[in-house]
């Protein structure tokens, strides 16, 4: 399969009632090589993701404001990647591989588990900076997850700045960051 290439923009959308807001996933053989930008949008009564992005070289989100449904009781993910790019030559948008910079994530759902950023095997690099997180759940609470890298693979810097992260009544794991390698 032939890989993608190009700019996919995502830009001051509103999402109202959805499971997913964005699920994009690029060839488990050949990654998108584009930049994928999700800027200025609003998810409203969200169920479950606010991204589901998965074997995507480049993904830069800002300025979004993620709201789940109170309702909800699955378990919910603000921003979750997995798997940026296998090619030892990735080549990284604004600087890093990803980058998480101004979004708003408000959980006020009681039921369920809470994932705000969860991003599995990047290369290169990941920044997040400025993020609200708060939830109120009943269960798991991740702020900002980071978790290993491809073989052959680095993720050579992980950037964290600026953030707040609210874990309210939630009766089981709850961390703010969670960086594991």
């Amino acid at each position: 399969s032939a890989t993608v290439t190009g700019e996919f923009n995502f830009i001051n959308n509103t999402w109202d009632n959805v499971k997913y807001g964005i699920y994009w996933t690029g060839g488990t053989t050949n990654y998108s090589d584009c930049n994928l930008n999700i800027v200025g949008n609003t998810f409203n009564d969200l169920y479950a993701y606010g991204a589901y992005v998965t074997y995507q070289a480049h993904m830069y989100a800002a300025n979004n404001t993620l709201n789940w449904a109170a309702s909800s009781t699955s378990t919910k993910y603000g921003f979750y990647c997995l798997s940026s790019s296998t090619t030892s030559t990735t080549v990284t948008y604004k600087g890093k591989s990803a980058t998480f910079v101004n979004n708003t994530l408000n959980n006020p759902s009681t039921s369920g588990a809470f994932y705000g950023f969860r991003c599995y095997y990047l290369t290169d690099s990941a920044h997040f900076s400025n993020n609200y997180i708060n939830s109120n759940g009943s269960s798991n609470f991740y702020g900002i997850q980071v978790q290993g890298t491809i073989s052959g693979q680095t993720l050579d810097k992980v950037e964290i700045l600026n953030n707040e992260m609210i874990g309210k009544n939630h009766t089981s794991t709850a961390y703010g960051m969670y960086l594991l390698y």
